[in-house]
Parts: C-alpha cells; sequence; structure tokens
C-alpha cells in the first residue's frame, strides 16, 4: 500500500501539521508496514492508494485535492478538516469542478495522534512536586506573534523564581529566538534555560522535569497532558482561543485567551492569578486529570483504523 502524506509547515503555520504527520507516517510504516511518504513542497505522484491532506486554509486543501484529482483519478482521499476548513457530505468544489474526497477527518483531542513516547505517559500522583521549581515555556513551532519573550518578562515582574525551561521551534523567527537567549543572560534574578535545535535533549525528557507548562492549546498542549504536566494556556488566534475557552470550561487547563491584542497589564494579572493558582498541588492534579479525559493518549489508533478501512 502506497500513502502520500500532504502538509505543511514554517513560520506562518507552526510545525503542529508535520509533527503529527510524521508521526502517523512512522506508524503506519513501523506497525503496518505501509509505504509512505511525507510530502511537505511539490513532488511527483508515484501512484498512490491513499492521498492524507493535512493543512491549514480551505483554499490550500482545495487546490490539492484538485490537484491529486486530476494525477490520480482512482486514489482514495482523506482530509483532515483545519481552521476554515469547509467540507461538508464529502465533496468539495473547486473552480465549478466537484470533487469527491473519500473521508474527512475531524483533529480533536479524542483522536490525537501522539508519538509512542508520549503514550508511555506518566501517572501525576507519583511525580507531581509540592513546589513549582520548573516552568516548561513553549509557543508552539513558530510563536509568530512573539509571545514567549513578552511571557518571560511578565515572569520576571512577577518575581517568579522557578527554572524557567524554553523549547524555542525550528521555524521561530530570529529576532524571538535572540529575545529569549538575551532576556536569559539579562535578568538574572530569573533562571531561563533555553533548548533551540538540541537533538540530544528530547521533548519528553524536559516534559518530565516541569511541574507547570504555560504553552498554546495545541499539539504541545496534548504531549504534556500525556506526561501529566498541567498547563496554562494562550491561544495565537480565534482558533486557538475556542480551544482554550473550552479547555478552561472542563477545567482542564487554565485559559489566559488570546495573546495577540491582549495588553502588558492584562497579561500581567491573568498568568499571576494563573500561578497563584497552581500554587495549590491538589489544584494541579485535578488539572491534570480532568485534561486526561478529555485527550485520548493511543487515538492515533483510531485515526490508522480509519485509514486501513478507507
Amino acid at each position: 500500500m502506497k500513502i502520500r502524506i500532504e502538509t505543511v509547515g514554517g513560520y506562518s503555520s507552526g510545525l503542529g501539521h508535520i509533527t503529527r504527520m510524521r508521526v502517523l507516517a512512522k506508524e503506519l510504516i513501523e506497525k503496518h508496514k505501509a509505504e509512505v511518504e511525507v510530502v511537505t513542497d511539490y513532488k511527483p505522484f508515484k501512484q498512490e492508494d491513499i492521498v492524507i491532506v493535512d493543512v491549514d486554509t480551505e483554499y490550500e486543501a482545495l487546490s490539492r485535492v484538485y490537484t491529486i484529482r486530476e494525477n490520480l483519478p482512482k486514489a482514495k482521499i482523506i482530509v483532515f478538516r483545519n481552521g476554515d476548513i469547509n467540507i461538508s457530505m464529502g465533496t468539495i468544489t473547486f473552480g465549478g469542478t466537484r470533487l469527491d474526497v473519500n473521508s474527512i477527518i475531524e483533529p480533536t483531542f479524542d483522536n490525537v495522534i501522539l508519538d509512542k513516547c508520549f503514550r508511555r505517559g506518566r501517572h501525576p500522583y507519583e511525580t507531581l512536586k509540592d513546589n513549582i521549581k520548573f516552568i516548561f515555556l513553549n509557543q508552539g513551532g513558530s510563536d509568530p506573534w512573539g509571545i514567549a519573550p513578552r511571557i518571560l518578562h511578565v515572569l520576571d515582574l512577577l518575581r517568579v523564581r522557578s527554572t524557567i525551561l524554553v523549547v524555542v521551534g525550528s521555524a521561530t523567527h530570529d529576532l524571538t529566538v535572540k529575545q529569549i537567549k538575551a532576556f536569559g543572560n539579562v535578568h538574572n534574578d530569573l533562571p531561563v534555560v533555553v533548548y533551540y535545535d538540541e537533538p540530544s535533549i528530547e521533548l519528553k525528557d524536559l516534559m518530565s522535569y516541569s511541574d507547570v507548562a504555560i504553552t498554546a492549546p495545541g499539539q504541545t498542549f496534548a504531549e504534556l497532558t500525556a506526561m501529566s504536566v498541567p498547563s496554562i494556556v494562550i491561544g495565537h488566534h480565534e482558533m486557538h482561543g475556542r480551544i482554550s475557552r473550552e479547555l478552561g470550561d472542563k477545567k482542564a487547563a487554565i485559559d489566559l485567551g488570546v495573546g495577540v491584542g491582549m495588553t502588558d497589564e492584562e497579561l500581567v494579572y491573568k498568568l499571576g492569578s494563573a500561578l497563584g493558582i497552581m500554587k495549590s498541588l491538589k489544584t494541579r492534579k485535578n488539572f491534570v486529570n480532568n485534561a486526561r479525559k478529555l485527550i485520548n493518549i493511543n487515538g492515533i489508533d483510531k485515526i490508522i483504523e480509519y485509514i486501513l478501512e478507507i
């Protein structure tokens, strides 16, 4: 079986799509002996049997399906619904042409795609500590709005003295990276350790040290939950905002809202309040347990079963 996965990643779209599609490909290859290629730029078609599309926007999804149908009229097409993608009834219309897709997958927390290292997550009552010694800070693979440096300034202003483990995605703008690294050199009272493109440091290991996380409500939040780390979530855009509100309503995380447009005064007040709440070990455990009820750690199994049944 030949499977082609078309996805995107970079400064504007982040790395979440690529991350989960590479995990999916690895699982299909190792467990099901499929021949899988993850395509992020244009590559010639190879008579694939199944094509999976996981991209940001409706326009991009439509144009890719159109190209696939032109080149592989008999291939089965699976589309991940993301953002403003509005595909229903197994058909889409592009340029006046009606195109059929075989399946549409909703990338929800119930079928989240996690690497096997996260699916062996730890138990909260065995690992969470009374004191918050380490705070995990990440704003996705690109942090397009430069929220992480702002959070560091707020943590310093709040006189937080926990060690901040900052994970900077490889698609992050150089200016944002320089701001983060410079912050650790200038503000000596706030211990900051930056991890940027260090293959020797595995993400799960940093999470395993962490007592609290400040993150975006996407792939990394799901990974943190699998590792039983309670999260404070801050979104980058309105779709993130909707997810953050849902997590907040279900007491699965503390929702700060959307960072873009938030004033410094608002960020100081909200983050200060959130860290105050997280001081309680019992409260942190409750957040983890509620989040683990939402996150299906083995959601990838559902996705693969769905793909293989197409």
